[in-house]
């Protein structure tokens, strides 16, 4: 809106275009960082990990330890999603409605002062400059999601090609590296000949292109004479968006490029010429410049409070939705409905709990049978967990599960000890930790304690046994307490305890 911004937006504008360039001779992002501009927010993962040899994007890093855990079987490209299109249309008319009002400040300057003179001389400056701001701020956002959306497909198409190579018994090209960045590696693919001209063709269709594929049928292969004995071969089918019509991430890029170049001249050329109107005012008549000066100093108040404001609904809409898949009620069934979805944001960071770990504890036999029998503190405890692998899309190796004679004293603390040793529990990682059994309170000299009942407890509490022999048969709280504090300390504060219990008497 302000003028003073302007040359803001020229920087902007500039690091953009510079690091959108990307090509074998002239690496944008390097050459950037090396001219001392250092990329933040999207700009940050549109750079190399490792700056020195120029291999992996740091987007592609990101999504790749999204997606280790992940089976994807098939990859929809919605180049006409809704969501995405209405926030760019939004972002077009709230941009032009707000830059408008870089209008004002020139109004009583014009009219008062400069009403004689031609519109070229007065007028046309600060349109030049605002329409130049507004074709740079609209660009910047398009030419960061056309460069982050391809390399997310880039990399998501070379998971799948991978796979495919593998499974065919392939040999593996030398270049192909999954450390390497997946753009390069495929634009290498398009020139190497692969064994038989069908497989060959089914991978490399659609090169270069954003096309929908699927890698989850296996194909027999064309080459055995006996159809029963021939072996499994898995291509890429594409569906959807056809390799001979899809979306071309380049010649949009290049779009983008070419109207950021543009705006940048204009904002440029328009802020000079938008001084040269205001000294062109007349010397003996101050208030024009004074009133210009006072409503650019508003309009660049109002721009920051725009900028702190920052409401939610003006969030983008999530660019990967990952869906999964209920598993096949019968062999052959092809119906796989998808059962739950999760996003992952334009920065790439997964709202997925792949990184959550579980200890989930449902009782509802005992081994004595002085114990009362639960109805449904299994069937909670199993609903819990489809939660957490249905829904939150938890690896199944990260949930240990203890239901009814699996539930002993031992295997419930071991399983909550083995949330320390487990190599696999990262810093900060969540947890969370499930019982559904029946409880007792004991009341001592130093005050009440609670027990949880595993299923070898032989014998409901006496309260005039010893507590030695209490101790020895129940699971003490304080105990899993100071196992979890010792989680905290060593590994983990984002821990949840949830208990389902049943108090079956106080003594």
């Amino acid at each position: 809106m302000s003028i003073f911004g302007s040359l803001g937006i020229v920087k902007a504008g500039f690091v953009v275009l510079w690091a959108s360039i990307d090509f074998k001779q002239f690496h944008g992002p390097t050459q950037l960082r090396n001219a001392g501009f250092t990329p933040s927010g999207i700009g940050a993962l549109l750079t190399c990990r490792d700056e020195r040899n120029r291999k992996l994007y740091m987007a592609e890093d990101k999504l790749q330890r999204i997606l280790s855990k992940k089976h994807i079987q098939s990859v929809t490209v919605d180049s006409l999603s809704w969501d995405i299109l209405l926030w760019n249309i939004r972002l077009i008319g709230f941009t032009v409605f707000l830059s408008s009002f870089g209008l004002l400040p020139y109004v009583f300057l014009i009219t008062r002062t400069l009403s004689s003179r031609p519109f070229h001389a007065t007028w046309l400056y600060p349109i030049i400059r605002i329409a130049g701001c507004d074709m740079v701020a609209i660009t910047i956002q398009f030419t960061y999601q056309l460069q982050l959306l391809d390399e997310i497909y880039c990399r998501l198409r070379f998971m799948a090609t991978d796979r495919c190579i593998k499974r065919n018994r392939i040999q593996i090209p030398a270049f192909w590296d999954s450390n390497q960045r997946s753009k390069t590696v495929l634009r290498t693919m398009s020139n190497f000949t692969f064994e038989g001209d069908t497989f060959e063709q089914t991978i490399k269709a659609g090169l270069g292109t954003w096309s929908s594929f699927s890698s989850s049928k296996p194909l027999m292969a064309q080459n055995h004479a006996n159809a029963e004995n021939a072996e499994p071969r898995y291509n890429l089918q594409f569906t959807g968006n056809s390799p001979q019509s899809p979306v071309s991430p380049t010649i949009l890029l290049c779009i983008c490029q070419f109207f950021l170049m543009l705006g940048v001249v204009l904002t440029i050329v328009g802020y000079i010429g938008c001084f040269s109107v205001v000294q062109a005012s007349p010397r003996a008549d101050s208030k024009g410049p004074i009133f210009w000066l006072v409503f650019e100093a508003l309009l660049a108040v109002a721009r920051t409070l725009l900028w702190a404001y920052n409401p939610k609904w003006d969030d983008a809409k999530s660019p990967i939705l990952l869906e999964k898949s209920a598993p096949k009620k019968t062999v052959g069934d092809e119906d796989n409905r998808p059962t739950s979805s999760y996003t992952v944001d334009w920065m790439l960071n997964s709202v997925t709990a792949d990184d959550m770990h579980a200890i989930i504890v449902g009782i509802d036999e005992f081994k004595s049978n002085s114990f009362t029998t639960m109805k449904s503190c299994v069937s909670d405890a199993k609903r819990v967990k489809s939660y957490l692998t249905d829904s939150l899309l938890v690896p199944q190796d990260q949930i240990v599960t203890l239901f009814n004679a699996d539930a002993t004293k031992d295997q419930i603390l071991k399983g909550l000890e083995g949330l320390l040793q487990k190599p696999s529990v990262e810093q900060d990682a969540p947890i969370l930790i499930y019982f559904a059994t029946h409880s007792f309170m004991r009341v001592t000299s130093s005050g009440i304690t609670t027990y949880l009942v595993p299923f070898d407890a032989t014998e409901k509490p006496d309260p005039y046994s010893n507590q030695q022999g209490v101790q020895n048969a129940y699971i003490q709280y304080n105990m899993i307490r100071d196992i979890i504090d010792r989680i905290a300390n060593e590994k983990s504060e984002n821990i949840v305890s949830v208990q389902r219990l049943a108090l079956l008497v106080r003594i």
